[in-house]
């Protein structure tokens, strides 16, 4: 499913799995690709999320045996993550750090929201800033 991804001959997809049923068939028989969809199932979107991660890990050229000890897997999995996030192409740039989908991520710049977290933090470097002050 990924080799489109791997060889730069190949520009289509040979073959793909069905979001809906989770069959596999050849691209033209499958309506709805799960290639570059954010999985409803949050052990998968965890799965998809850290495999784009091994997977970007590993062409920005990170030693083979670094990563699993970055991740906390078996060096053996890191090709499992590889092969799996070449095909299904998570769309890892679209789900922000806090998890929600549909942040403008592909900008590449993140806009800073105001949750309630964010607020804390600053009342309390605020407080912090103040007792420093005072010594």
């Amino acid at each position: 499913m990924g080799l489109d991804n791997v060889v730069d001959s190949r520009e289509s997809q040979l073959v793909s799995q069905d979001a809906d049923s989770g069959k596999w068939g050849l691209s033209d028989q499958i309506v709805h690709s799960e290639r570059g969809r954010i999985p409803e199932d949050t052990q998968t979107l965890l799965q998809r999320a850290e495999d784009e991660q091994v997977r970007q890990a590993l062409a920005r050229r990170c030693d083979r045996e670094t990563i699993p000890e970055v991740f906390g897997i078996v060096s053996r999995t890191t090709w499992h993550k590889e092969k799996r996030a070449n095909a299904y192409d998570f769309p890892l740039e679209a789900v922000s750090r806090t998890g929600e989908a549909g942040d403008d991520a592909s900008s590449g710049s993140r806009q800073p929201d105001n949750t309630p977290q964010e607020t804390d933090q600053q009342q309390l470097d605020t407080v912090a800033a103040m007792g420093d002050s005072d010594e």
